[in-house]
């Protein structure tokens, strides 16, 4: 039973590195390809997308992965926690999370299709597909913006959680959820500042790489 549930602990530990891993990928991706989804220059949004579809839809791609697998995990972790009440609402605050982040990009696996068609179209069909890639944008922000803040609650809850066995852990994941908060709002105050919109889910990445490896070591207990 001992070794069951070590293995049940690690296999979580695992998922948590993947949600981290693939989240990291598509964000290489699409810096390296310039694919910002950009509500601000719609114009050289789809351009961009339409010079590269591939690697706009291997991001999606990833980025879906890493939301199906938050999933598994928001579940794991509950089975993990021995089903508390704390854990219950974490993990609904997760899978809340990951739902809206697969429906969003729904909206942004169809910007490939609008942004081929309008680099060839002109006069009134191409303003008609701006105006739809914009709504289309304008409600994957809002998508991305919502998952985040579900994200930053089920990071704070399992942080709160968890200082009962490892206060380091805990309370860095606490200060972590904090710093997602204006990384919301950057987003919208200013498109250009992105790249510091970026920086700051940095520590939120980084504690879920040590939540993973926490759970991985074989030393620790959860109470």
């Amino acid at each position: 039973m001992l070794r069951f549930n070590i293995n049940k602990k690690r296999f979580t530990g695992v998922l948590w590195i993947l949600v981290v891993a693939t989240i990291l990928i598509s964000l290489v991706i699409t810096l390296k390809y310039d694919i910002t989804l950009n509500i601000e220059n719609v114009e050289n949004t789809l351009q961009n997308v339409a010079i590269f579809p591939t690697p706009h839809v291997l991001e999606l791609l990833f980025d879906t992965a890493s939301s199906i697998l938050l999933i598994v995990v928001g579940v794991a972790l509950f089975i993990l926690f021995k089903r508390k009440t704390t854990a219950l609402l974490g993990s609904v605050w997760l899978v809340i999370a990951a739902i809206i982040m697969v429906v969003h990009n729904m909206g942004n696996f169809a910007i490939t299709r609008i942004a081929s068609e309008y680099v060839a179209a002109q006069g009134s069909l191409e303003t008609s597909l701006k105006t739809s890639a914009l709504t289309t944008l304008l409600i994957a922000k809002w998508g991305v913006t919502l998952a985040s803040c579900f994200m930053i609650l089920g990071v704070v809850t399992y942080s709160s959680l968890i200082s009962k066995s490892s206060r380091s852990v805990g309370w860095f994941g606490i200060i972590a959820g904090c710093f997602g908060i204006p990384a919301l709002m950057v987003g919208w105050m200013n498109t250009q500042w992105e790249m510091l919109g970026f920086g700051l889910w940095g520590p939120m990445l980084l504690w879920q790489s040590i939540f993973g490896i926490w759970l991985i070591n074989k030393k620790t207990v959860i109470l």
